[in-house]
């Protein structure tokens, strides 16, 4: 179900008015448009499925909706994902 976000193509979680939000947060132009790499729900929830399709990506917009009440959260990163790491990175731009 595309619920009209016109920057995130394909998004089941955002409005439009919540992605234009979600975009200056990044600090982003309202021209970027942001490609879906990962949905667990197609892709698969475990930990090996998420790193085959982002390490390596950096600028990365992760976007969770709770199924039982409905809440969306996430974060973003500037840094690139490593599932082979053991250590993490320190990222100013990062919330």
């Amino acid at each position: 179900m595309n619920i009209n976000s016109k920057i995130f193509k394909n998004s089941t979680i955002l409005t439009n008015q919540q992605s234009i939000q979600l975009n200056n947060l990044t600090g982003f132009s309202l021209n970027t448009t942001w490609p879906l790499i990962y949905q667990a729900s197609v892709d698969s929830f475990s930990a090996s499925s998420f790193h085959s399709k982002c390490d390596e990506i950096s600028n990365t917009l992760i976007v969770i909706k709770s199924k039982k009440n409905n809440f969306i959260f996430g974060g973003f990163t500037t840094a690139l994902w490593d599932g082979n790491a053991n250590w993490y990175e320190n990222d100013s731009n990062d919330f």
